[in-house]
C-alpha cells in the first residue's frame, strides 16, 4: 500500500499548484494579448502611412493631371516621376516606427516607383499579384491589409488605391517585416516565462515557509498528544495566543482530555468502590461455608447458612443489576420516550404502588399546591394519598419518559420512607412556577425524620456515598424502624440524578427550616391551555 502524503505535503502542492495555474493562465492571456497588441499597431501604423501617401499622390494627380496619364493608363508624366524620386529619399530619412518599403504601381500593375533600402525587398514582387496571401483584413473604404511569403520571411502589406476623378489609376503598397512584431513578442512572452519561472519558485518557498509555520501548532499538539497516556490525563495542551481555529481546536482537546481524566478517576473510583461493596458479602459467604465444612451440622444450621449466603446473593445480584442500570443511563443507550402526563397523577400512582410501605410505619401524605403566590393544602383522610382536584392537577402538564421518571419518584420517596419516623408524614409541595428558573415547574418531597448534615449534602449524589451520620442519627432514635430497613449501596439517589438530568431537569438536596430533609426535582414545562374555574 503506498504511502499517503502528509498534510503539510499536500497543502503545499495545492497551494503552489493553485497559485501557478492561475499565474500560467494570466502568462498565456498576457501573451497572447501581447502579441495581438503588437500586430495591431503593426496594421494601424500601415494604415496610417499608406493612406497618407495614397492621399498626397492622388492630390498630386488632380492638380497636375493633364500629361500625367498615359491613354492606356500608365503614370508616364516626368514630373510625376521626379516628385516620386523626391519622396522616396525623403521618406528613406524619415524615422518611422517599422522599417517598410514603398511600392507605386499604375492600374496596370506596373512597377512606377519603390524605395527599398529598408528591407532589401525586390520592388517588382511588390508591384505583381499575391496569389499566396494570408491573413488578409479589410481596413477602411478600399485599404487591404495581408501577409505574403518572400524568400523565407513573412512580410505585412498594406494595399490601397491612388484615385483620380473616382477612378483607380494606381497602388500604394507599403511592406513591413512581421518580424518586427513577433520579435517583441517572443521577448516579451520570454521575459513573462521568466517571471513565471521566478514567481513559482517565490510561491513555492513561501508556502513551505507559511505551512510550516501554520501547522507548527499541530506539530506541538502532535507531540504533547503523544505524551499523554492512560498514567498521564494530566497533561494538556498549551494554549496559544488569539482565537484562531487552533486555539479553539486546542481548547476542545482540554475540554476533552478533562472529560477523559474525570472518567477515568470515576472508574477508578468505581471500581474500588465496587471492590468495597462486594468484598464484604464475600466474605461473609466464605466464612459461613468454611465454618459449615469444618464440622457436620444438623439440617436447620445448614439451610440458616444457605438462606443467608442467599441473601447476599440476591444483595450482590441487586448491585449488579443496578450498575447496569447506571451504566445505560450514562452510556445513553436508552432514548426517553417522552409521554404527555400529569405530575401530581403520577406522584399519587407511585405513592398507591408503595402503600404496603405507608402502612407498615403509618405514614401520611399532605400536599401543598403553589400557584400565584397562593398555597394550598390537601390532607390525606381515610387513604395515604390526599385528593386533589382535577382544576388544580391539570397545571402540571408535563411531558416525561414516565417508565424513568417513576424510577427516579420511587428512589426518592424510598429514601424518604428509610428516614421517616413511625406515624411520621411527608409532605409534596408542588410548584407550578418556580421564581428565577422561568419554564420550569418542580415538587419538593420533604420527611419529618433527621436532616442531613451540612457536610454530608454536597455529596448526597455522589454513588456508593452512604450518608453514615445521617443513619446513625436515625438508628439512635428509630432504632425499630432503620432496623427493620437494610442499608442499600449508595447508588439510589446517583440514578435519580442521572434521570432527572436526562429530562434537562435539575436535583438538589436541603434542610428545610421546618426541620427533616427534603429533595427538590426542578423539570422543564409545556405551553398549557388554562383551564376554567370550576371544570
Amino acid at each position: 500500500m503506498a504511502k499517503q502524503s502528509s498534510i503539510k505535503s499536500n497543502l503545499i502542492v495545492v497551494s503552489v499548484g493553485i497559485s501557478s495555474a492561475l499565474m500560467f493562465i494570466l502568462y498565456l492571456v498576457s501573451a497572447i494579448w501581447y502579441n495581438a497588441n503588437q500586430r495591431h499597431q503593426m496594421d494601424v501604423f500601415l494604415h496610417t502611412e499608406g493612406v497618407e501617401i495614397a492621399s498626397l499622390l492622388s492630390t498630386f494627380i488632380t492638380h497636375e493631371k493633364s500629361g500625367i496619364l498615359h491613354e492606356k493608363g500608365l503614370l508616364v508624366d516626368p514630373n510625376f516621376t521626379r516628385l516620386m524620386e523626391a519622396y522616396m529619399v525623403q521618406r528613406n530619412h524619415k524615422p518611422l516606427a517599422y522599417p517598410t518599403t514603398l511600392v507605386i504601381a499604375d492600374s496596370l500593375g506596373h512597377f512606377v516607383s519603390s524605395t527599398d533600402e529598408a528591407l532589401h525587398i525586390n520592388p517588382g514582387f511588390l508591384a505583381t499579384k499575391f496569389p499566396n496571401s494570408y491573413d488578409q483584413k479589410l481596413i477602411g473604404k478600399d485599404a487591404n491589409l495581408f501577409s505574403v511569403n518572400y524568400e523565407k520571411a513573412d512580410y505585412r502589406v498594406l494595399e490601397t488605391p491612388i484615385e483620380l476623378d473616382g477612378r483607380m489609376v494606381g497602388t500604394v503598397r507599403l511592406a513591413c517585416l512581421l518580424k518586427q512584431a513577433t520579435s517583441t513578442s517572443f521577448h516579451f512572452i520570454l521575459m513573462m516565462g521568466i517571471f513565471f519561472l521566478i514567481s513559482v519558485l517565490i510561491n513555492a518557498v513561501s508556502a513551505i515557509f507559511l505551512m510550516t509555520r501554520i501547522l507548527k501548532p499541530v506539530g506541538k499538539m502532535s507531540a504533547t498528544m503523544t505524551r499523554i497516556s492512560e498514567g498521564k490525563l494530566n497533561t494538556r495542551l498549551e494554549l496559544l495566543a488569539g482565537n484562531d481555529e487552533f486555539s479553539t481546536l486546542a481548547t476542545t482537546f482540554n475540554t476533552a482530555l478533562n472529560q477523559i481524566e474525570t472518567a477515568s478517576r470515576f472508574q477508578d473510583q468505581l471500581v474500588s468502590d465496587l471492590s468495597h461493596q462486594l468484598r464484604t458479602p464475600l466474605t461473609s459467604m466464605r466464612g459461613m461455608v468454611e465454618v459449615a465444612l469444618l464440622k457436620v451440622h444438623t439440617n436447620e444450621e445448614y439451610r440458616s447458612i444457605l438462606e443467608s449466603n442467599m441473601a447476599e446473593i440476591d444483595r450482590i445480584t441487586s448491585l449488579v443489576n443496578t450498575m447496569l442500570s447506571l451504566a445505560k443511563l450514562d452510556g445513553h443507550d436508552e432514548r426517553l420516550q417522552y409521554q404527555r402526563c400529569d405530575l401530581v397523577g403520577l406522584l399519587d400512582e407511585t405513592i398507591r404502588e408503595l402503600e404496603p410501605l405507608w402502612d407498615a410505619k403509618a405514614i401520611h401524605f399532605l400536599y401543598r399546591i403553589f400557584q400565584n403566590q397562593d398555597m394550598v393544602e390537601y390532607q390525606a383522610t381515610n387513604t395515604a394519598v390526599p385528593q386533589v382536584p382535577v382544576r388544580i392537577s391539570s397545571l402540571f402538564i408535563v411531558e416525561l419518559d414516565l417508565f424513568r421518571f417513576k424510577q427516579a419518584v420511587i428512589n426518592i420517596l424510598d429514601n424518604a420512607y428509610k428516614y421517616s419516623p413511625h406515624g411520621g408524614q411527608i409532605t409534596i409541595e408542588l410548584y407550578s412556577e418556580i421564581v428565577g428558573e422561568p419554564g420550569f415547574c418542580g415538587f419538593v418531597v420533604m420527611n419529618n425524620g433527621p436532616a442531613i448534615a451540612t457536610a454530608t449534602l454536597p455529596h448526597m449524589f455522589t454513588r456508593f456515598f452512604q450518608n453514615d451520620i445521617l443513619h446513625r442519627q436515625a438508628k439512635d432514635s428509630l432504632s425499630e424502624s432503620v432496623s427493620e430497613n437494610p442499608r442499600g449501596f449508595g447508588l439510589g439517589l446517583s440514578i435519580c440524578r442521572r434521570i432527572v438530568h436526562m429530562h434537562q431537569g435539575k436535583i438538589r438536596a436541603f434542610n428545610p427550616v421546618t426541620g427533616g430533609a427534603a429533595f427538590e426535582i426542578l423539570i422543564p414545562t409545556i405551553h398549557r391551555t388554562p383551564i376554567a374555574e370550576g371544570e
